[in-house]
């Protein structure tokens, strides 16, 4: 029986011993053996031709079809249609890229990484952005360019980061522009506040100031005292030692006072004295006339003492006053009307006393002495 070989696509049936009339299949099946091995030459390649027909076919693994062998258009050998081996050439730092088909594609690189034919990658001007950064990236400080020591940074009218530089050793404040600036407040000054727990201002408002005020409530000395007191003149002032009450009411010490002279030009060698006795003021000094003029003759009682109303209600005679030379000694009444803050020197007329001018009662250079004894305001005993 015999058996079907089939050489160059073409199938013979090869006859067995003792097959009959086998020869024009020996024949036919000799010539196209011979067909096939012309394509091996004596030099050792294997010729296959023509294309798109020069194919060489392998059984697949469970022999049930053929996987071929062939050249494709881009003259790439292919195995069951895939390319193999390495393409026929790739442009100067171009890439291999699979395509849809699943083919390796030359391509240029694009976007934010460009590559050199040697193989180095380079990230491209400008295309790291925010969203490229990791949130736990931890990028290092030194990592960042180093710029002006000890500068703050802040973003300037364009939104950029710029250097600025703040004075030291000042309290920090902001500008209209909410950037860092320096105050004239110093740490030292700055650290006065330590420890502050509510406004300084309300605090502050609670003491009374050096300057003086009115107290709303009474002050405890304990066993301390009040010093370098000066003596009370008004109703209401506080009183010295010296001003303590005696078997006659409050006498106090001598205290000198410049009083307002009037009528006696610009006067000098001026020495006045007053002490409060019980409610009434004594007075005494004495004093040297410029040049005296047509104005009434007076003298100020001291501080803002005023005569008494109650007590002096017309012209009442509290004093004298006196001048003197080398060779005489002159003396007068001094007179006080209710009500007023000074006396007046006065001369008679004959039947009571009348006002007297400065130019009528003194002489420039003349000494000039007073005395008088007046009920003040509020000291009532």
């Amino acid at each position: 029986m015999s058996v079907p070989l089939t050489v160059g696509g073409v199938t013979f049936q090869y006859p067995q011993q003792f097959d009959r009339n086998w020869g024009p299949t020996l024949t036919g099946w000799s010539t196209a053996v011979t067909n096939v091995l012309a394509a091996f030459p004596s030099t050792g390649v294997l010729t296959l031709s023509p294309y798109p027909s020069s194919t060489l076919n392998f059984a697949n693994a469970t022999n049930t079809g053929f996987l071929a062998l062939t050249i494709n258009g881009s003259n790439q050998l292919t195995f069951n249609g895939t390319p193999i081996g390495a393409a026929a050439a790739l442009t100067d730092g171009h890439v291999f890229v699979g395509n849809v088909s699943n083919q390796p594609v030359d391509v240029a690189m694009t976007g934010d990484v460009t590559i050199s034919d040697t193989g180095v990658t380079t990230l491209g001007a400008l295309k790291v952005g925010n969203a490229q950064i990791a949130t736990l990236a931890g990028i290092a400080l030194t990592k960042l360019a180093s710029t002006s020591p000890y500068f703050w940074y802040v973003a300037n009218s364009a939104g950029v980061l710029s250097p600025i530089g703040v004075t030291a050793s000042r309290a920090v404040i902001t500008d209209a522009n909410g950037l860092p600036s320096a105050s004239t407040v110093t740490p030292t000054e700055l650290s006065y506040l330590s420890g502050v727990t509510s406004s300084i201002q309300s605090q502050l408002g609670t003491y009374l100031p050096l300057s003086g005020g009115t107290m709303s409530g009474a002050i405890s000395m304990a066993s301390n005292k009040i010093t370098s007191l000066a003596a009370g003149t008004n109703v209401g002032d506080a009183a010295t030692f010296g001003q303590l009450p005696g078997p006659a009411g409050t006498i106090t010490n001598w205290v000198r006072y410049t009083p307002s002279l009037t009528g006696f030009g610009t006067p000098f060698g001026v020495d006045f004295m007053w002490r409060r006795v019980g409610d009434t003021l004594s007075v005494k000094g004495t004093f040297i006339p410029g040049t005296p003029t047509a104005s009434a003759a007076t003298i100020s009682l001291p501080g803002s003492l005023v005569a008494s109303i109650t007590a002096v209600s017309n012209q009442y005679i509290c004093g004298s006053w006196s001048n003197a030379t080398a060779s005489l000694v002159t003396e007068y009444a001094i007179y006080l009307a209710g009500n007023d803050s000074f006396v007046t020197v006065a001369i008679g007329n004959g039947t009571f006393l009348i006002p007297a001018l400065g130019n009528q009662v003194s002489t420039a250079g003349q000494d000039f002495y007073a005395g008088f004894e007046v009920p003040i305001t509020g000291w009532s005993i």
